[in-house]
């Protein structure tokens, strides 16, 4: 894994967003394959780094057999319905943290439904 987080920061020492994407994702090891499963953009970043992802891992482990193949990955139902969440909701969750939020938005007569 090593291996891995060193050739990640080297490709995304200027790109903060890939590198937070990338993270969310995961690698395994077979054999020779190495396979790489991240979600969209990602996917994109990755996908066209390919050849520069097997020469790194066939220098790094010294083995001219290592293929690597970058998966899309899809998220699931739950964790889509997860982090689409309407104004209300995100206020609520944040009223629930701090109850002087609500407070303040009573007394500025806001309303979310507007």
């Amino acid at each position: 894994m090593a291996a891995w987080d060193a050739i990640i920061l080297e490709l995304t020492s200027d790109k903060v967003f890939f590198r937070s994407a990338i993270g969310q994702g995961s690698i395994d090891f077979e054999g020779f394959m190495i396979n790489i499963n991240v979600f969209g953009v990602a996917y994109d970043f990755l996908k066209n780094l390919r050849l520069k992802l097997l020469d790194y891992f066939k220098i790094h482990y010294n083995n001219d057999e290592i293929n690597v193949m970058i998966h899309e990955k899809a998220p699931s139902a739950d964790k889509m319905m997860e982090q689409v969440k309407s104004t209300r909701e995100i206020f609520e969750k944040m009223a629930e943290q701090n109850p002087l939020l609500k407070k303040l938005k009573d007394s500025l007569g806001m309303d979310f439904e507007s």
